[in-house]
């Protein structure tokens, strides 16, 4: 059976159909009104999740996220934030980035006196003593300014 002719082209009555609801404009329009949404949503979420639990006092944990990292964890070590009911208790604290769950771990006694770094992926982590917290916080600091790309480097 011959295929009829339509304005000169072949017809296909199977694909009137999906043409007519179905247009190519309106398949491109669609997927890209779809992609807005799921760049929208990605871009809502925020890439880092800190979570943090009192290992001393009464039982708390807190969770707080963003887009920034260093905030995060200024406010886990300086107690302030959402992390200011952790004040004057120890914690474990662990920061979440994208998929990868505890890329930072973070534990501190409750004065604050004695904080320990560690980046489990690489097999790294530091301890920082002091004679306040000010002291250690001055600490932490110092040695992510100055110790920062060589110590994420140094499980390789």
């Amino acid at each position: 059976m011959e295929v009829p002719r339509h304005n000169g082209a072949n017809y296909n009555p199977a694909l009137t159909h999906f043409h007519g609801r179905f247009g190519p404009i309106r398949l491109l329009a669609t997927g890209a009104c779809f992609a807005v949404f799921l760049v929208s949503i990605t871009a809502a979420a925020d890439p880092f999740s800190l979570t943090a639990q009192s290992t001393t006092g009464s039982a708390q944990t807190v969770t707080a996220s963003g887009s920034s990292a260093v905030d995060l964890v200024r406010d886990v070590i300086k107690n302030q934030g959402a992390f200011s009911a952790l004040n004057n208790q120890g914690l474990d604290a662990s920061l979440k980035y994208g998929g990868l769950n505890n890329a930072v771990h973070f534990t501190k006694n409750a004065a604050s006196t004695s904080a320990t770094v560690a980046f489990p992926s690489i097999h790294f982590q530091k301890t920082f003593n002091g004679t306040s917290s000010s002291d250690v916080e001055k600490q932490i600091e110092k040695f992510v300014k100055q110790n920062g790309a060589a110590s994420s480097s140094a499980g390789n």
